[in-house]
């Protein structure tokens, strides 16, 4: 067998169209020319890439597929490697190929399925599983699936998220070790995890020690050790069970499982700083993010309402320039309305830790009806450009500023927004 025939056979292979002598003969093939063949298919792969961007995870799904139905779990390392990348490259051609000729469609079907359960989207440092039946753990790669059985481990200082096949959401703090049993159902033996389910025939549960903790609504977080877990409820509603008794928390309840017996669930107060450790996930998603900007929101909420307004304000600084356009979006909200203290503190945060990408920000909220909300704005363009167009943050205070000023803000924006582009 020469290169252009192993190609053709990997296509037939992924159209499930090999006899078994074939599918042998092709497994030889790939086992015997580990240099050529990633070589070769790569090539295919990297004229096509940047045109096909968004078909680039299909790929990757259908190799891994074929990877698992190739059943090379026994072969060497490097024979496994191979296989994945050549056979990621030619799904991406099979793919492309399939787009550019009129009349073909990709074939699917309700038994085809990815490799993996659970696909790791988001990690600030190193992540290490062992696949059920291994003896030694190995790092795991932004990307990659977990299969069912699959231990995880993060540690000091390492945080992720995976997401399933059914899009429910896992998040691990550090020093955690849970395994994957299914793409609803996990076991954390200790450590502290967060996840947002998607809605589903199935429960999605989550065994821990001495008890269990089951979603029957959205979103919950579970920390645990040796003989304690403390469960709370963050959206919608949980069960937790025990060796002795049962508790269903509602959104902002938490309950202890001690040795088994499960407590008196209670409220808390503080729910948005209760799960602070998930920021770091939160910033790796952008700016913009809608559950960055809820958190954000819901800090603010809190605000007047507790003794503890400086962890408040300390909780939402953490995020440095991430919660600029929150805070900006909050100042001009609706939902904001009649808020007037939280408006004060959302606009004097933002004036503090604006960056210069925020200024256009900063003038907009320069014609807000509030006059304290209109100086911090002031200050912040004072502080980032050293200009004020003649009306200082005291006057923009204490009147509505001169429409000249408002202008030549705008103006000068216009003249200078190319020198602070906004980050990616």
């Amino acid at each position: 067998m020469d290169r252009e025939r192993s190609e053709e056979m990997l296509n037939a292979r992924l159209d499930r169209e090999l006899t078994p002598e074939e599918e042998a003969e092709l497994q030889a093939y790939l086992a015997d020319h580990p240099s050529e063949t990633p070589e070769a298919l790569a090539a295919l792969d990297h004229d096509l890439r940047d045109a096909f961007g968004p078909q680039r995870e299909a790929a990757a799904r259908v190799a891994a597929r074929t990877v698992n139905a190739l059943d090379v779990r026994g072969a060497p390392t490097r024979v496994r490697l191979v296989l994945t990348v050549g056979l990621a490259a030619a799904a991406g051609f099979l793919l492309a190929t399939l787009l550019f000729y009129p009349g073909k469609q990709v074939r699917t079907s309700p038994e085809v399925r990815v490799a993996g359960i659970a696909r790791l989207t988001l990690a600030t440092g190193p992540v290490e599983i062992m696949a059920k039946g291994a003896r030694g753990w190995k790092r795991m790669a932004v990307g990659d699936w977990l299969e069912a059985g699959t231990d995880v481990r993060s540690g000091e200082g390492v945080r992720c998220e995976f997401v399933s096949t059914d899009k429910s959401e896992v998040r691990l703090n550090e020093k955690t070790r849970a395994r994957f049993d299914g793409e609803r159902s996990l076991d954390l033996s200790e450590g502290e995890l967060w996840s947002r389910v998607q809605p589903g025939d199935v429960k999605f549960a989550v065994q821990v020690p001495g008890g269990s903790v089951t979603a029957l609504g959205t979103r919950f977080n579970v920390r645990s050790s040796a003989d304690t877990t403390v469960v709370t409820g963050i959206d919608g509603r949980t069960r937790v069970r025990g060796r002795e008794g049962e508790q269903v928390l509602d959104a902002a309840e938490r309950v202890e499982i001690k040795n088994g017996t499960v407590g008196q669930k209670r409220r808390v107060w503080d729910l948005a700083l209760s799960t602070r450790w998930i920021n770091e996930i939160l910033m790796l998603k952008g700016r913009d993010d809608p559950e960055l900007r809820d958190k954000v929101h819901r800090v603010l909420a809190l605000i007047g309402q507790t003794k503890m307004e400086h962890l408040l304000e300390e909780e939402i600084r953490s995020f440095g320039d991430h919660c600029v356009l929150p805070l900006a979006y909050y100042v001009q909200s609706e939902e904001s309305r009649g808020k007037t203290r939280q408006r004060h503190k959302a606009a004097r945060i933002l004036a503090d830790i604006a960056p210069h990408w925020a200024i256009p920000e900063l003038i907009h909220i320069l014609q807000d009806e509030d006059g304290v909300v209109r100086g911090h704005a002031a200050s912040g363009l004072e502080r980032l450009t050293a200009r004020d167009f003649g009306c200082s943050p005291r006057a923009w205070r204490e009147t509505e500023g001169r429409p000249e000023s408002l202008k030549q803000w705008r103006e000068w924006w216009q003249k200078n927004r190319s020198r602070y582009p906004r980050p990616e």
